[in-house]
């Protein structure tokens, strides 16, 4: 078993996952990105993706048009799923996939990340990747009088384990990646006896050339298991019991 504060590789499924919003950003070049293409990513993804979409150039609804239709490119398109839980945005220049609670496992939204990168690589078939982000964000709520040291096995050296109001974020290169941490720790609500603990979890890479979508996608699962490792870290056994550790 590996101790608390070294890096732990095991990768644990818990059946309240603290996750607040994950959040998979692709930032790419070659893209020739015009009103048709912001209207073909809809077309593809609307019976997925039927909230109300919105195009950031305009502020209006992206609806069905014609050849007649004199409309702006829109600089950005999004869209959700019906209950706002699921989103996409797309642009000529990044697109980036976000899930918030429930989280359904990685399986799912690897399938979903895979979709939206797959399409663009159809719709622009030259297109790069020149950087790949994923970016975790961890929420969990304990008893205002608890330590956060009984929780998290890093917390700013500069503050004692109890101290219940901060807010720390530190990187660092790991390999060809860059792990960016963030950690806060505030009260729910003035005079509130719960406060609300957060690790944000964020590894991007930027590959010495830009790749295809399909070598992008291809260093997901190491990066994601960059997140796993980096979380389970920072957590201690306290922690995990919170969320219901499934294997």
């Amino acid at each position: 078993m590996c101790a608390e504060n070294s890096l732990v590789t095991e990768r644990r499924k818990y059946e309240n996952p603290p996750i607040r919003e994950a959040i998979c950003h692709f930032a790419v070049r070659h893209v020739d990105w015009q009103r048709r293409s912001a209207e073909e990513v809809f077309r593809r993804l609307k019976d997925r993706y039927d909230g109300m979409p919105y195009t950031a150039a305009t502020g209006s609804i992206l609806r069905e048009v014609t050849a007649e239709d004199d409309l702006p490119t829109p600089s950005v398109l999004l869209m959700s799923s019906p209950d706002g839980t699921r989103l996409i945005r797309c642009a000529a220049d990044h697109f980036a996939i976000l899930t918030t609670p429930p989280y359904l496992g990685w399986e799912e939204y690897h399938a979903r990340i895979r979709e939206i990168a797959k399409l663009y690589e159809t719709l622009f078939q030259d297109v790069r990747v020149a950087e790949l982000q994923i970016n975790y964000q961890n929420w969990f709520t304990i008893r205002a009088e608890q330590p956060d040291g009984e929780y998290l096995t890093r917390i700013p050296a500069a503050l004692t384990p109890d101290d219940s109001r901060y807010y720390f974020s530190n990187g660092r290169y790991v390999g060809d990646a860059t792990v960016v941490e963030t950690f806060t720790s505030r009260f729910t609500a003035p005079g509130n006896s719960l406060k609300t603990l957060s690790i944000g979890i964020e590894v991007i890479t930027a590959p010495p050339d830009a790749v295809s979508i399909s070598d992008a996608i291809g260093y997901l699962p190491r990066l994601k298991k960059r997140v796993t490792d980096e979380f389970e870290s920072t957590i201690t056994d306290n922690a995990r019991s919170l969320f219901k550790v499934l294997s």
